[in-house]
């Protein structure tokens, strides 16, 4: 078995095709119900990271054959200074060789040696991740819920109700929508209320609050024309006599350029483990 490191900014296209063959297989396993990204989404999303984002990636290989990846995340931000996550992905026929092992090894070589003892990895509940990180010593410090929805069968009416009772509700609140990046006046105020989700229940996740900065927000979108990414942004706010909106709170969603995958819903939620070793 080998185990090459490799820059996805970089890394030849056969290269990542490899990387991709990795990736698809496992979510198919994982996702049944939706479609796994195709070459062109994940190359795309490899070769343009925001400015401030560094990812290693470590491709396995065996007789040739892709079968495992892992990469790292080292985030050059004022926060979590000590933190790195990964992921690991091992195809389903490959598992319990130590494949896994090795590109967790290589992950966290890097990561202790970038200075970041606190290493957080995700994985579904009750799957083979989950039983592999409990082998290697990392703890669940946090599960996570995520539920899905088929926009087709909610309730239009009572979204029409929602709206219409909107001005007796918040009379002193407007819309912002765009799409493309925003206006470099909303940026600071979109990173302030952004930080919003330092009020999320951590559990046992040791995690300093986020900062993030007007620097940052353009960073991430200055990285979405070579990803195919089409923000579409929608900003709550307050209406102050004789003055512009000023935006307080922003829901951000974003789509590629080229039609979007569907979601299926109506599935049972699924959840994951963060989990952390330091």
């Amino acid at each position: 078995m080998g185990i090459e490191e490799l820059d996805p900014r970089t890394a030849p296209d056969d290269v990542l095709a490899a990387a991709h063959q990795v990736v698809a297989e496992v979510e198919a396993e994982q996702t049944p119900d939706e479609p796994p990204p195709t070459l062109a989404e994940l190359v795309a999303e490899w070769r343009h990271p925001p400015a401030f984002l560094e990812a290693p990636h470590w491709l396995a290989t065996r007789a040739g054959e892709p079968v495992g990846l892992a990469f790292l995340e080292l985030r050059d931000v004022p926060h979590n200074r000590a933190y790195a996550e990964f992921d690991i992905a091992v195809t389903p026929a490959a598992r319990r060789q130590g494949v896994g092992t090795a590109l967790l090894e290589a992950a966290l070589h890097r990561a202790h040696g970038e200075g970041r003892p606190l290493t957080t990895g995700y994985a579904l509940a009750g799957g083979a991740g989950w039983a592999f990180l409990e082998r290697h010593g990392f703890t669940c410090r946090q599960v996570e819920r995520r539920s899905r929805l088929r926009t087709a069968e909610v309730d239009r009416a009572l979204l029409h109700g929602w709206v219409q009772r909107a001005a007796e509700r918040a009379g002193n609140y407007s819309h912002v929508g765009r799409t493309g990046p925003s206006p470099d006046e909303h940026d600071e105020a979109y990173a302030r209320e952004s930080m919003v989700m330092n009020t999320a229940p951590l559990d046992e996740v040791e995690f300093e609050d986020m900062v993030i900065t007007p620097d940052q927000v353009r960073a991430v979108q200055a990285s979405f024309p070579d990803r195919g990414i089409e923000p579409w942004v929608l900003c709550a706010a307050t209406t102050p006599v004789s003055s512009s909106p000023r935006p307080t709170s922003a829901s951000r969603t974003t789509a590629p350029a080229t039609p979007s995958r569907t979601t299926p819903a109506s599935t049972p939620p699924t959840a994951t483990g963060a989990w952390a070793a330091g």
